[in-house]
């Protein structure tokens, strides 16, 4: 037993010098910048549907793939996507008279990297 761990730490020291010694030095931190979150949502109600529109700087535009909009469930803290869009606004036209909604859009950059979610804006669905 004394022989095979004696046998088994040698083979992890072998292992470590030479994985250090073909690799360099320890490797660097992950790092990457996600998307900004978009700004200035404006929903504006219709029969039974809601058009959301958002604001998102310009010379940052060709750096995004889509953007994700979310509902938001304000009394259970849950969101659920809705949809996506390559542009700036987004018309929801399935929803139910009468009932409140709450929005949050992302942007995703075109590496698929999705930013952090807007601030949350609500509205009722028209008859």
């Amino acid at each position: 037993m004394k022989r095979a761990a004696i046998l088994l730490s040698a083979m992890i020291m072998a292992f470590s010098m030479s994985c250090s010694n073909e690799h360099g030095e320890s490797p660097t931190a992950f790092s990457f910048e996600a998307p900004q979150a978009p700004s200035d949502l404006a929903l504006t109600p219709g029969s039974a549907q809601m058009t959301i529109e958002w604001s998102y700087p310009a010379e940052l535009l060709p750096e995004i793939s889509e953007f994700r909009i979310y509902y938001y469930y304000e009394g259970y803290g849950v969101e659920e996507l809705v949809d996506k869009s390559t542009t700036t606004t987004f018309t929801d036209t399935k929803l139910i008279p009468n009932m409140v909604y709450c929005y949050k859009v992302s942007a995703v950059d075109q590496s698929g990297r999705e930013g952090w979610r807007s601030e949350t804006e609500c509205e009722m669905a028209n008859p």
